[in-house]
């Protein structure tokens, strides 16, 4: 399966709000929002992933480039990466989608868009999804799937959200104000064919330079019964608009990151609370892994030098150290 990124809008709320442009060059952690979209379609076994660009396309294509061909950057080697420009980029996503069907053919693709966060296992959740009896059927019939969150209380930003109301695994209707609804768009798809000919309807019936967007096709389709939904019940996500999402995408990844079922009480109570913050320090920095895995053996073999040379309490600490930082 290919993997389509959205990565052409101009982001000019976020760009207003945090100061920082490009929007899917923005880095969590060190990692962009483009980059960590390339590694959640890697991670959900596609072979091939479109990027389509628009606005400052070059500037995104340089720096991904130069990151995926980084050893350091964790996402190399992998299913290669393939560029579309989107002339009409400024129609809204749905032209920019339109803008990569040469290169679709007539198979299913996982649609994610640059500026979502989430846990991978969403995007394997959409790929499992395609690969049902039922939902495949509906693909090849010319519709589409959806990723649809009904856990309302967990969603980051309710009053932004692209609202669903779903039945019997199929979405009825959807948009913005939709009342009621049952759940909100998540931004992930698996699109087909038929999708993108419910965006040519809706791209002839906006004239020459009306708005083209992905939800008015989602509904073509919903109206027409071909949008299934495929429910979210774990797993998180966010839709980086601005600078006030970055907080809580911060401490989602964080927490995603730090996460073990298997702490015990020291480590739930001390080590994982100062590993976070340290995890959360270092990630910027040009500091990698292995530099990491030196600093927790050098902070171990201190300690275990200092019982020794009778120092106990000086290679607790020490000990203690070395488990925290090897937790980062």
């Amino acid at each position: 399966m290919r993997a389509v990124i959205l990565a052409a809008g101009e982001g000019s709320r976020f760009r207003r709000t945090v100061g920082f442009g490009p929007k899917p060059l923005y880095p969590l952690y060190g990692v962009t929002l483009l980059e960590r979209a390339v590694r959640c379609a890697r991670q959900a076994g596609c072979d091939e992933v479109v990027v389509v660009l628009g606005a400052e396309g070059e500037v995104i294509r340089r720096r991904l480039l130069s990151r995926l061909q980084s050893p350091e950057a964790g996402a190399a080697p992998g299913p290669g990466v393939r560029w579309v420009e989107a002339a009409q980029w400024r129609r809204g996503n749905g032209a920019s989608l339109l803008a990569a069907r040469p290169l679709l053919g007539d198979e299913p693709f996982l649609l994610m868009m640059a500026d979502h966060v989430m846990d991978p296992g969403l995007c394997r959740r959409a790929a499992e999804a395609a690969r049902d009896p039922r939902r495949a059927a509906l693909l090849s019939g010319g519709g589409a799937l959806l990723l649809v969150d009904p856990r309302l209380d967990q969603v980051h930003d309710l009053d932004e959200a692209t609202r669903v109301r779903h039945q019997d695994g199929r979405v009825i209707a959807i948009g913005k104000g939709l009342e009621p609804y049952t759940g909100v768009d998540t931004g992930v798809f698996v699109g087909s064919p038929g999708l993108l000919d419910a965006l040519e309807e809706v791209r002839d019936r906006a004239g020459d330079d009306g708005p083209v967007t992905l939800t008015e096709g989602a509904a073509l389709l919903a109206a027409a019964g071909r949008l299934g939904a495929v429910p979210v019940d774990q797993g998180w996500w966010l839709d980086v608009d601005d600078a006030d999402d970055l907080p809580a995408a911060r401490q989602r990844l964080l927490a995603s990151a730090c996460a073990s079922g298997g702490d015990g009480s020291v480590a739930r109570h001390l080590n994982r609370p100062v590993s976070r913050r340290l995890t959360a320090l270092l990630a910027s920095t040009p500091a990698t892994p292995d530099m990491i895995t030196w600093a927790a053996a050098l902070l171990a073999a201190a300690g275990a030098a200092c019982f020794a040379l009778g120092l106990p309490a000086a290679g607790g600490i020490l000990a203690q150290l070395a488990s925290i930082v090897d937790g980062s």
